[in-house]
């Protein structure tokens, strides 16, 4: 049987700096280490209308929107889920193909380095 490897798990309410946190540690510890993406909101001056999905080799795609007229809706948001996965699944993709890679962060965000067995999974 195929040992699990530990997981951390970050949560908390939104807005308090989850994805912050991921951002400031990829830039610690160097993004050649990481590959993957992240979710960003976007917003105008006082609302959340959406969110941006961000490769860490900056591609940027929104992902879904109040505008949108996407019939898949998750809250008040339409998610163009084609896009999502367009540059989701090629980050993810890329970020396992590269052996230097020892992080892989997807979402906000997942966490993975391969070489110690140490994993962080972190939500937002």
């Amino acid at each position: 049987m195929k040992k699990l490897e530990p997981c951390f798990l970050l949560t908390g309410k939104p807005r308090v700096g989850k994805s912050t946190s991921i951002k400031r540690i990829i830039q610690q510890i160097g993004p050649e280490y990481f590959g993957g993406f992240y979710t960003e909101e976007i917003r105008n001056s006082t609302n959340r209308t959406g969110f941006n999905c961000i490769t860490l080799h900056g591609e940027t795609v929104c992902m879904a929107s109040v505008y949108s007229e996407s019939s898949v809706r998750v809250g008040r948001y339409g998610v163009d889920i084609v896009a999502f996965e367009n540059i989701a699944l090629n980050a993810l993709t890329l970020s396992l193909s590269v052996s230097t890679t020892n992080f892989r962060v997807s979402g906000s965000c997942w966490l993975h380095k391969k070489r110690n067995g140490l994993s962080q999974r972190t939500n937002a």
